[in-house]
């Protein structure tokens, strides 16, 4: 990324572009290696400089009208631009002109599972991801791909990750049963408990005093310290049994997937029923302010629910695209990345209900499970296959200038 305290420079440069018919000899002359040390930022931003030219020139023919910032993308890796420069350059280009841009460019495919990855989480502090396969957990170095340590269980298939706020301890949930406490930095088990059967998710609360876990037919929570002091939070009525469970941002509920429904169980032991007219599927999402909820249906639509009152607060179809896992809030608030097929992954602008899609698929598989965010919001992991797929999600300013003009 180009560095923030040179974002206004390379924007008035840009804005030249639109004005005069600045060149790239003069962005050249201005964006030294002072300026921007990296090479291939320092392209990236004569680019957009470029990009800027071309649009002035581009919107005095008659009839034109200004890019699409999708095939500007795609005219730079053309002419031989890594995907990642290529979408920094357009980055640029839009939030000068005021054009909304997003896209999703592949990172880097991180092997060397023994099997599947059924999870993935990312470490609050974002140093570590975390992902679950057969029996092992995998703890990795994102920046390099390279792997920190490896735990044995000495148990089952994992189904599920979370970690604690602080980011020095992991739970993990099985197939047959066991949820387990870590100490990350050495590696070894502090806490165990069994429960009668499968786990299909573990969740910490924010404060982390609380580890909630869901069975098919119970939601238990406990201190993560004393897992055997688990009690259980609610039980199933009838056959809608229990999916997944996420703690509320404040700490002050639990949301629960049923078959049928989403239920809010509050720490006053309130029940909220989140309905709507197509069941949920797999995972609740909570927005960061704990005001709503949101997960995919089984149509392949997403909901959004206001978390306080169980009404409907919006509702998001995507044409052509199968929804593999639920969305995902990212950390501010203001996108939903979803795994889908056959994208991979998908990013959901809730405000303009824009679908940002990535610059090309990186796999011949599709993502294999439910996408997570880095904590400053610009990058994601998903699994795909027996491997991580990470991601750099580039997208244009809030504080754009004036749309490019049009002619006539």
């Amino acid at each position: 990324m180009v560095p923030n305290t040179d974002i206004n420079r390379i924007r008035e440069l840009v804005a030249e572009g639109r004005q005069v018919h600045t060149d790239a000899q003069v962005a050249q002359e201005r964006l030294t290696p002072s300026v921007i040390p990296d090479p291939g930022e320092r392209r990236a931003a004569i680019a957009a400089v470029e990009l800027g030219v071309a649009t002035r020139l581009g919107s005095t023919e008659p009839g034109t009208d200004p890019p699409d910032p999708q095939s500007l993308v795609a005219a730079l890796t053309a002419e031989g631009f890594a995907d990642l420069p290529a979408a920094h350059a357009v980055a640029l280009w839009a939030s000068v002109f005021g054009v909304t841009f997003g896209v999703l460019v592949p990172e880097r495919l991180t092997a060397g599972h023994d099997a599947g990855v059924n999870a993935v989480a990312w470490s609050p502090g974002g140093e570590v991801i975390a992902s679950g396969t057969d029996r092992r957990i995998w703890l990795w170095n994102p920046q390099a791909g390279s792997l920190i340590r490896s735990i044995d269980t000495g148990g089952a298939s994992i189904t599920s990750l979370s970690w604690c706020g602080d980011g020095t301890r992991l739970a993990s949930g099985d197939v047959d049963g066991a949820v387990l406490i870590w100490d990350t930095s050495a590696g070894r088990k502090v806490q165990s408990y069994r429960a009668p059967e499968e786990i299909w998710s573990v969740a910490w609360k924010p404060d982390g005093t609380q580890v909630v876990w869901v069975c098919s037919n119970s939601v238990t929570s406990a201190p993560p310290d004393e897992l055997s002091r688990a009690r259980e939070i609610i039980q199933t009525v009838g056959d809608a049994p229990f999916d997944e469970a996420a703690w509320s941002p404040t700490g002050n509920a639990v949301a629960v997937t049923t078959l049928e429904s989403i239920l809010i169980i509050t720490t006053d032991g309130i029940v909220v029923e989140l309905t709507s007219t197509d069941a949920p599927r797999s995972r609740p999402t909570w927005s960061p302010d704990g005001r709503y909820v949101a997960s995919a249906l089984e149509s392949g639509a997403i909901q959004v629910w206001d978390a306080a009152t169980g009404a409907e607060a919006g509702h998001l179809s995507i044409n052509e695209i199968v929804l593999i896992d639920s969305p995902v809030y990212s950390p501010a608030g203001a996108y939903l990345a979803v795994a889908a097929d056959p994208s991979d992954l998908l990013v959901v602008d809730l405000e303009r209900r824009l679908v940002y899609a990535p610059t090309r698929p990186p796999t011949a598989m599709p993502a294999s499970g439910r996408p997570c965010w880095s904590p400053e919001g610009d990058r994601l992991a998903v699994p795909i296959g027996a491997a991580i797929q990470t991601w750099v999600f580039v997208r244009s300013s809030e504080r754009g200038g004036e749309p490019p003009p049009r002619s006539g």
